[in-house]
């Protein structure tokens, strides 16, 4: 009996270790909508016999065979969520791991409860109409006219974050990303408060808002092409950069490759650009131009927020899309109001701006999540 138990305590001594890995939802990730779970288990022996998701508490899958990954619906609402990973083996051993995805965030003291609508109307020959007054505008929001302000046209001031992929596949072409910011940076109005940045599987602030011309076009005269393309992850620090500026804000991102880097889901991205009033602007070449899933994740990003997206089948082509930013920054009208409806569920509201003329097209924001907003978030 002895040598039995000594046989048995052997072999649970000897049981190879497990290590649960959760891949998504990363720690900076928003869990909303068609998400996906994914884990990794690293084992030297046999894999589980079954691997079971649970989120706060609820068994959403369960999967008996690599790779561990499912779609689960995390509903129209942003919350915290508590994500867990079991997986069992043939011998009854357990290996687990658990993350905590991000809530909205939110101000806990103080909030302003107002909604910056970037808006764009243009003619039947896509000339901007300028002189509009507020009697000219209304929005609805689910559908429902709201009371709005119109904070200003044209001249109003901007923060505008320009995020320059510097990847290595644009090693050959960094020049002429050069030449073509500097021509949008001097196309933008002295108004503009402006920096720059560049990323590649991580963002970079070059030159701060705060910082002089020249020391932006020095900033531009260092760009060297290295690492990793991580578009989502930029977005996000992007959006987080511009949140506490007190303007108009503004990503003008560039890239030229796909996403191979980034931690977070374009889902994040999304609610990170929205919560933060960001407008979008892209401008894709190269591959990012060409792959058809990613020019429209892009522009459904840019469009979403009010802004556009551009794309070029090379480098050199992009530099008129920065003129037509710079150009579409300068005629535009700054609407905001403060919804009928108290902020702070968190679900997507559909927003539908209108002119009183039927003959003018309209671009702006098609919605935004119901969060309270921070002070500061409105000019």
């Amino acid at each position: 009996m002895l040598a039995l138990l000594l046989l048995v305590g052997t072999a649970l001594v000897q049981a190879p270790a497990a290590v649960v890995t959760i891949d998504e939802p990363t720690v900076e990730a928003f869990l909303l909508g068609p998400s996906r779970l994914r884990a990794t288990v690293a084992v030297a022996g046999p894999q589980p016999e079954s691997v079971v998701f649970q989120v706060d508490g609820v068994e959403v899958c369960r999967l008996t065979v690599p790779p561990y990954e499912c779609a689960w619906d995390a509903g129209p609402r942003v919350a915290r969520r508590v994500v867990r990973v079991v997986a069992t083996f043939g011998d009854g051993r357990r290996a687990t791991a658990a993350r905590r995805t991000r809530d909205v965030d939110v101000n806990e003291t103080t909030h302003v409860d107002s909604v910056l609508v970037s808006t764009h109307v243009t003619d039947r020959a896509g000339r901007f109409v300028p002189d509009l007054a507020l009697a000219d505008f209304s929005i609805l929001e689910d559908g429902v006219a709201q009371p709005i302000e119109l904070l200003g046209a044209g001249e109003v001031v901007s923060d505008v974050l320009v995020a320059l992929d510097i990847s290595r596949s644009m090693a050959p072409a960094i020049e002429d990303l050069k030449i073509a910011v500097r021509e949008f940076l001097g196309a933008l109005p002295d108004s503009a408060r402006v920096a720059i940045g560049a990323f590649n599987s991580n963002l970079f602030v070059l030159a701060p808002f705060e910082a002089e011309a020249a020391a932006r076009f020095a900033a531009l005269d260092r760009l060297r092409a290295w690492g990793l393309t991580a578009i989502n992850d930029t977005m996000i620090r992007g959006a987080d950069l511009l949140k506490s500026r007190s303007g108009r804000r503004a990503l003008v991102f560039f890239t030229d490759g796909e996403d191979v880097a980034s931690r977070a889901s374009i889902e994040s991205a999304r609610m990170a650009l929205q919560t933060n009033d960001v407008l979008l602007y892209v401008i894709a070449a190269g591959r990012a131009a060409e792959n058809r899933a990613l020019r429209d994740r892009l522009s459904g990003l840019a469009l979403e927020t009010g802004g556009a997206a551009y794309f070029a089948g090379r480098l050199q082509d992009s530099a008129g899309h920065f003129r037509d930013i710079a150009t579409d920054m300068a005629n535009q009208y700054l609407l905001a109001f403060a919804p009928t409806r108290p902020l702070g569920d968190g679900r997507w509201r559909r927003l539908s701006v209108r002119v009183g003329n039927a003959r003018y097209t309209v671009r702006a924001r098609s919605g935004y999540f119901a969060v309270r907003r921070r002070p500061g978030g409105r000019p």
